[in-house]
């Protein structure tokens, strides 16, 4: 005897994988997003921000109140960043 599977069923299966896939890469991107940044700043954040305990945005924050002394790249990143946030 042969299983049936509904098309329904059949149909969820790849549209799940799919899905499973896409989140995966998203978060795959932000991780490489996140060494970029690092890779970017990290400089900077050694110049300027050392004595800045990181977490709630307190990194960010030094480097956006340095805006003027950060790196060209440092600077797009930290200004995009900031406009993320609010």
């Amino acid at each position: 005897m042969i299983a049936r599977t509904s098309p329904r069923a059949a149909l969820s299966f790849p549209v799940l994988t799919a899905a499973a896939l896409l989140a995966l890469s998203a978060a795959a991107c932000a991780q490489d997003d996140k060494a970029a940044a690092r890779e970017a700043c990290m400089a900077d954040y050694k110049k300027l921000c050392t004595g800045v305990m990181p977490g709630a945005g307190r990194v960010l924050k030094c480097l956006a109140d340095n805006l003027d002394k950060l790196a060209p790249r440092c600077r797009e990143i930290v200004i995009a960043r900031t406009r993320a946030r609010g």
